[in-house]
């Protein structure tokens, strides 16, 4: 790990990168996957908190890939948040879109399922995306129209559900795709929520979710905490160094 900590006089900053290449290894040894992908062995992060105020923090958190030369970017395309709507937008369409309601014969990337013809196999996708996101022809005939999902319409059949269970999926889907950075902490609530800087919507945890809310009151005082001057070994400097432990 590359961690450096730092005192103003004003503002208390941290900030670093932790390169774990056994994580791949750990995660087949416990038969699990890498959700995110691969090449993603590390972790990137910067805070602010400020002297004399009650204990809050602002900060920033990424999984970069481990061979990017450069940092810009990175807090933005590389959060959390971000790579999970990216990767179910990828595992959808890998594992249901292209099974399912492709052009593809049925024997070519299934096997079992309704039948061995193109048209049973769309039949029965048609049937799934309305039993999983409550919606109609026009929006599955898009889908098929368009060869795939994007993360837009993924989000819009999700938040337009009206299948059994939408809601709840629909909450946690916004919660997950909503921590991007920067999050804000407190001492006295935790987590309270994220903003998206370029468009200043704030996320708020409430009721263990993250909403959109255009009170940004509890996070006034952290708004103006500046981390852009902070710069951080690169994901490739921190993968090549060498560490001599004497």
């Amino acid at each position: 790990m590359f961690i450096n900590a730092a005192f103003d006089g004003t503002y208390f900053t941290i900030y670093g990168t932790s390169y774990h290449p056994g994580w791949p290894t750990e995660a087949t040894l416990k038969g699990e996957g890498n959700f995110f992908g691969t090449g993603r062995n590390m972790y990137s992060f910067k805070a602010m908190s400020q002297e004399g105020s009650k204990s809050v923090a602002k900060l920033y958190l990424a999984l970069p890939l481990e061979t990017a030369t450069s940092t810009t970017g990175m807090w933005t395309n590389d959060s959390v948040g971000t790579l999970f709507g990216a990767a179910m937008v990828n595992n959808f369409n890998d594992n249901f879109i292209g099974p399912y309601l492709d052009n593809v014969g049925y024997n070519s990337d299934m096997n079992s399922g309704a039948g061995d013809t193109v048209a049973n196999e769309q039949t029965q996708g048609n049937a799934i995306l309305e039993w999983m996101f409550g919606v109609g022809a026009p929006e599955i005939a898009t889908v098929q129209g368009a060869g795939g999902l994007t993360l837009a319409q993924l989000k819009a059949f999700i938040n337009n559900g009206t299948s059994n269970g939408a809601d709840q999926w629909k909450a946690d889907f916004q919660t997950v795709t909503s921590l991007i950075n920067p999050a804000f902490y407190d001492e006295t609530v935790g987590f309270v929520g994220t903003l998206e800087e370029s468009s200043n919507t704030f996320y708020k945890m409430t009721n263990g979710q993250l909403v959109e809310t255009s009170n940004q009151s509890s996070i006034s005082a952290m708004t103006g905490f500046d981390l852009s001057g902070i710069q951080i070994y690169t994901p490739a400097e921190v993968k090549a160094a060498t560490i001599i432990v004497e």
